[in-house]
């Protein structure tokens, strides 16, 4: 949906907050404001019980693996693009991670599982970022386009930026 990647949404408390050019709605009034961005009507309202994330609820990519794109690529690679949860410095992510445990800081577990599919919105514009086609190509190139891996919380808690990440 084109205009989606401008939008930002957060939790205030237990309240979902909706962002777009700079105008902060909480989510039950940001239809409208939702609806300008991407071009056609929208109605905002709570997930029912079928989940709508990315092939899995959390989403594990490492500085590692997007270093290692941008030397395809001929430059760095913005991590934001993959829209991941945690983005995990130095450590590479790859297929004998798949069924192990990942320590994030003092309470957070999660069971690592395969790699994260990708899609056409690694290349699309985002923030600060400008429309492009070549990522998703260059990561079909060996195969399936695939980065970082699919996550699920074994157990939840708070994180903080620079938190240890220890694979298990």
């Amino acid at each position: 949906m084109d205009g989606l990647l401008d939008l930002r949404a957060t939790l205030e408390g237990a309240s979902p907050v909706v962002e777009c050019s700079g105008v902060r709605l909480p989510a039950e009034q940001a239809g409208p404001l939702v609806s300008r961005a991407v071009g056609r009507p929208v109605t905002l309202r709570p997930e029912g019980p079928v989940p709508h994330h990315d092939e899995s609820p959390v989403h594990v990519v490492s500085t590692a693996a997007l270093r290692r794109l941008g030397e395809r690529l001929g430059g760095p690679v913005d991590p934001a693009r993959f829209r991941a949860n945690v983005v995990i410095d130095g450590a590479e992510p790859d297929d004998e991670w798949t069924g192990r445990e990942l320590r994030l800081g003092a309470e957070v577990v999660l069971r690592l599982g395969a790699g994260m599919p990708r899609c056409v919105m690694v290349d699309l514009p985002q923030r600060g970022l400008d429309r492009d086609g070549r990522i998703l190509r260059a990561l079909a190139a060996d195969g399936d386009p695939v980065l970082g891996l699919q996550a699920r919380v074994i157990n939840g808690g708070p994180l903080r930026v620079g938190d240890a990440a220890v694979l298990r």
